[in-house]
C-alpha cells in the first residue's frame, strides 16, 4: 500500500467523528494529483497536472484580497478544488499553502494545510 493510499484510508476511517462515510472524504483520483501540487506553481500548471483524471477541468476567479487569495478549478459537477495563492496578477501557490475539496452535494469541505515548524 502507498503512502497516499494510506493516508486515504486513514482519512476514511476518521470519518471526523460521525458514522464512516461509505466512500473516501478525497476522491482516488484527485488524491493521487494532491502530492504534485507544490509551492510556486501556477493556475495553468495546476490545470495541466488536474486534466489528466478532470478532461473537463474548469479553472475559475476565486476570492481575492490583497495580493492573496485562492486559484479554484471545478474538476465536474461534484467536486471543486482550491489552492491559496500569493500575487493577484500572475498567481501561484504560496508557501504555507491551504487547500480545499468542497464536495457540493454532500454540503461539506475537506482542508489540507501545508505548515512547516521548527
Amino acid at each position: 500500500m502507498s503512502c497516499s493510499s494510506d493516508w486515504a484510508s486513514f482519512i476514511t476511517r476518521l470519518g471526523m467523528g460521525r458514522e464512516l462515510p461509505a466512500e473516501p472524504l478525497i476522491p482516488p483520483t484527485l488524491n493521487a494529483i494532491l502530492p504534485m501540487i507544490h509551492v510556486g506553481l501556477t493556475q495553468g500548471q495546476i490545470v495541466m497536472l488536474l486534466t489528466k483524471k478532470y478532461p473537463s477541468v474548469k479553472a475559475t476567479p476565486g476570492l481575492w484580497s490583497g495580493q492573496s487569495g485562492y486559484m479554484e478549478f471545478i474538476l465536474d459537477t461534484r467536486y471543486r478544488l482550491s489552492v491559496s495563492a500569493v500575487g493577484s496578477e500572475s498567481p501561484t501557490v504560496n508557501d504555507d499553502f491551504i487547500i480545499y475539496i468542497v464536495d457540493t452535494p454532500a454540503k461539506q469541505r475537506i482542508e489540507i494545510k501545508h505548515y512547516r515548524w521548527k
